[in-house]
């Protein structure tokens, strides 16, 4: 019987051990999502103060509307120009309320856009 605890025991931190270094390895291992996605940036019609930060969406080809969130999205909310093609990777978020049906909240991973350059228009 004492043997049997002895390799039960064994067998338990084998296993930790083996899902903590599974776990270091994958994410050591991550790369960033590749932006594949089209997306056209919507300001809000009304334009007003907080437009620009709170009511920007973003319009996939297949019709989707985005409302996004995240590091990348808050880093571009500067820049952000109205009907502005961008190439993004993203995650629905589990919808809380109903309050904005057709919408889809969002947290982007990858965000590139294509700004012209005097030259290049």
């Amino acid at each position: 019987m004492r043997l049997f605890t002895s390799l039960y025991a064994l067998t338990c931190i084998g296993l930790a051990t083996g899902v903590l270094l599974t776990g270091c390895a994958a994410q050591d291992s991550t790369e960033p999502e590749p932006c594949t996605t089209t997306a056209t940036v919507q300001l809000c019609y009304g334009m007003t103060a907080v437009c620009r930060t709170e009511h920007t969406t973003l319009k996939l080809a297949n019709g989707t509307i985005l409302h996004p969130s995240g590091k990348v999205w808050e880093a571009y909310l500067p820049n952000q120009v109205d009907k502005q093609i961008l190439r993004i990777s993203y995650a629905i978020l589990p919808r809380i309320t109903n309050d904005a049906p057709g919408y889809e909240n969002a947290t982007l991973s990858c965000l590139e856009s294509n700004q012209p350059r005097c030259g290049n228009e």
